[in-house]
Parts: structure tokens; sequence; C-alpha cells
């Protein structure tokens, strides 16, 4: 098969790196593809918390879980064919780029990526967890296991599925103080799950109906790992939550942005207008396409709290991203009947908003530039 796609070190996905409290890394990011708009390169990390902050923990759970079995999946789309328009899809139409709808807004196939059957009509994406079309986890029965979750798709397009049991533990670097029970893995989010090995209840989930029927989801098949050693049907019990969970001091302080609604100091609104002499969809923020270059930076005050609003009324998700902060979600039009979304009061550094205005407050805790 010919297809041009990108590697770090001939490798599909990037590498994942293993560290331990008090490791230090220095990386070296080379650029060896050609010159153009389209292979301009960023680092960009999951997972790795700088020291001045302690988030996602191993300490922070219980010793039942502190040494389970840790999975990481790195769900990406790799390119096959016309890599230089579909390669981000989604940045691309809100620098200007016009898209052209669907024949129907209404009426969609279901789309799950499942054993034996990975074509999916995404124009030359070709989607993959870990580097493999259909993946599965070995694991034994009758146990908990942990997922670490990274949706690195870039135009966010997938909702992950799992066959078990699950509960989160933490989303976006940041540990629960309460574990709830979670079935889907929204786009744009990276999250870290418990999952159980009980053989009666694990059933695929198949082409459900998701949340947003025009977005496909991935179902991970499980495999047992050895019927032979099975001694029962039940999983040991889970704590209802860990014992502590260490956060920075700025995520403990007082909702102030929730407890006045305070005026919105920045407003965003993801928006779609329809090109008339073609009938392209032109994507953009507040009627307006992003430039390619020198993207907008807004600097927020160290330590004082400034209040976001982010809107879309467009019937896909489409993520917000920030980067070198935490947000915390203090109002949304869903209120809290999407928690698998976000939560009123939860910290992220990323949303897929559907169908919803949200109030977002920062505080900005280091000297840093903050990039939408």
């Amino acid at each position: 098969v010919a297809f041009t796609t990108r590697a770090y070190n001939g490798h599909i996905p990037g590498p994942t790196i293993y560290a331990v409290p008090g490791d230090t890394f220095r990386i070296v990011l080379q650029n060896q593809l050609l010159p153009g708009d389209v292979n301009e390169t960023s680092l960009h990390l999951h997972g790795l918390v700088r020291a001045v902050v302690i988030l996602d923990r191993v300490s922070d759970l219980p010793p039942s879980l502190q040494y389970v079995p840790d999975h990481v999946l790195v769900l990406q789309g790799v390119c096959l064919t016309e890599c230089a328009t579909v390669h981000d899809v989604l940045a691309s139409a809100i620098q200007g780029t016009g898209l052209h709808p669907p024949s129907s807004t209404t009426t969609f196939d279901p789309q799950v990526i499942i054993h034996n059957n990975t074509t999916l009509p995404l124009k030359g994406i070709q989607l993959l967890v870990n580097g493999e079309s259909v993946p599965s986890l070995i694991i034994p029965l009758s146990t908990w296991v942990r997922l670490r979750f990274v949706n690195a798709l870039a135009n966010n397009i997938v909702e992950l599925k799992l066959p078990c049991t699950s509960h989160l533990l933490a989303r976006d670097g940041v540990t629960k103080s309460h574990w709830r029970q979670m079935q889907c893995q929204v786009a744009s989010t990276r999250s870290v799950v418990v999952v159980d090995r009980n053989v009666k209840r694990n059933e695929w989930l198949g082409p459900l109906h998701h949340r947003a029927p025009s977005q496909v989801a991935l179902v991970i098949l499980t495999a047992n790992s050895d019927k032979r050693n099975y001694q029962g049907d039940d999983v040991p019990p889970l704590e209802a939550s860990p014992p502590h969970v260490t956060l920075p001091w700025y995520m403990t302080q007082p909702n102030d942005a929730a407890k006045d609604l305070r005026e919105c100091d920045v407003a965003y609104a993801f928006t779609t207008d329809v090109n008339p002499s073609d009938g392209s969809i032109m994507f953009g923020v507040n009627h307006v396409s992003m430039p390619a270059r020198d993207p907008q930076v807004t600097i927020l005050r160290r330590n004082v709290s400034t209040v976001w609003c982010v809107g879309s009324n467009a019937t896909h998700s489409h993520p917000f991203h920030v980067h070198n902060t935490h947000f915390q979600v203090v109002d949304s039009t869903w209120n809290s009947t999407q928690p698998h979304l976000y939560d009123l009061s939860e910290w992220r550094d990323t949303i897929p908003l559907y169908k919803d205005h949200v109030r977002l407050q920062y505080v900005n805790y280091l000297m840093v530039p903050l990039r939408p």
C-alpha cells in the first residue's frame, strides 16, 4: 500500500515515555518533513505535568489500584490519500477553507469499527489505536485494569466506547475525588479509567446510537488472557473514591465566577456560514476566519480570575483546547445533564463543545501566554 503519513523515528504513533517521580527529560525534536505550512511541527505533551503542579499521581490511587495493569491507548488518524487537504480538516476550515456539507444532516449510517471490518467513509483517514486498526486488550479475568486514553485525532470526530464496566479516575490530568461510572469517552479528551473484566457482563456494545449521530464510535475489543486460571465471576469491589487527591492551590479556591456569574471578559463563538457562491461551509470564530499565521494570544494576569464565554451551535462536536493552564466549567447550557462531556465546577484543558455555550474561569498561575 502506497501512502503518505507522518511518523516519529519511523514509528506510528509517537513514542510513549514512561517515567517515575523525580525523572527529568530533555526532548530534542527535529522536523525532517519537506518545507510548507502543512508540514509545520509542534511538540504537544499529554500526561506529562510540569513539576510546579502535581496532578495525576499514582500515589493518589488506593493501594488496590496502584499496581494494576496500566495500558496506554492513543487514538489517532493516519493520512492515506489527499494528505495535504485532510491532515487537519478542522484547522483548515477555521482558516477559511470551504467544506461541502453532506447530502443529509438528519440520517447517518452506523459507523463503528468492529472486528474484521475497519473500512470507514472518512476520505482517506484510517483510524488507529496504538498503530493497530483493530485493537485488542489482553487482560486477565475478574480484575480491574487501568486504561489511559488519548484521543489525538486532529478533527476530533471519534468517540470511544468500552465493552466493560468502567469508572473515570482522572480527566485532562486532574484526578477525580469521586469515581463515577462512564460509558463514553468523548472526542478531544484524554482520561484515565479503570475497567472490570467480568465475563458475565462484558458484551460488545455494537453500533449503538451515539451522543452525536454524525460521529464515529470506536469499540475496544477485550480478549481473555487465560481462562484456565479463572476462579469465579465476581470482580473485587472498587473503592468509591481515592483516599486523598493532591490538587494545585487554585483548584481548591471558591468558585467566584459561578457565585456571581460575572460578565464575560472574552467571548468566542465557533460559527459556520454558507458561502453563497458555491454552497460550501465556512468555519470561523465570531463569523471571522482565523488567520493561518500569528494566532491570537491572550495574556492573562497571574493569579487573577478571568471569565471566558465560549459557544457553538453546530451539530458536531467542536473541540476547545487551551495550552499552559486549566480552566473551570462554571456554567453551561446543558447544566449537568451531559457529564460525559464535562461537569460543572470541573477543571479541564479540553472540552468538546456540542450545541452548548459555556462559561469558563481561568486562573493563570504561570507567567506564560494563553493559546486556545
